[in-house]
């Protein structure tokens, strides 16, 4: 079953937020490239508080987690992250296999091109060839008729 944390971090400055989202991000780089079995790492600022952050991670078992703080990058960010001074929140959850849905697969229009593959990426490569085709074709029919 598939295990998520979720752990929001407020900070002092709004200075502290962008160093903390700046190592995050580049975290996060790191953690797609060299940690298969982490699902998902995805940090968010609050609508409400501009001070907050909230990171969501999610892998295939809880093990996994494991693997993910013994990485020497984690071990380098952990005490950056530190140094900020943030309050933090964490919690953590099993996510059940029998109800609700975290993104709509393969949906042409998603800004999640990321998660497509394969057929999807395909579909998504071809109606955008067809959009901007029609579209060109629909500019020089508008240029024609106004002629």
């Amino acid at each position: 079953m598939t295990w998520c944390l979720s752990v929001s971090m407020t900070f002092e400055s709004a200075e502290k937020v962008e160093k903390a989202r700046k190592t995050l991000n580049e975290y996060a780089s790191y953690i797609e490239k060299n940690e298969p079995n982490t699902l998902g790492y995805q940090v968010y600022t609050s609508d409400k508080d501009p001070l907050r952050i909230m990171i969501m991670e999610r892998y295939p078992d809880i093990a996994d987690l494991d693997v993910h703080r013994e990485s020497d990058m984690f071990k380098k960010v952990r005490p950056v992250l530190a140094d900020l001074n943030p309050v933090i929140e964490g919690h953590s959850y099993f996510e059940p296999s029998d109800g609700g849905f975290l993104m709509r697969q393969g949906e042409f229009g998603s800004s999640h091109f990321s998660d497509l593959t394969g057929q999807g990426i395909i579909y998504a490569a071809l109606v955008g060839l067809v959009w901007f085709f029609w579209r060109s074709n629909a500019f020089r029919r508008k240029e024609r008729l106004a002629r």
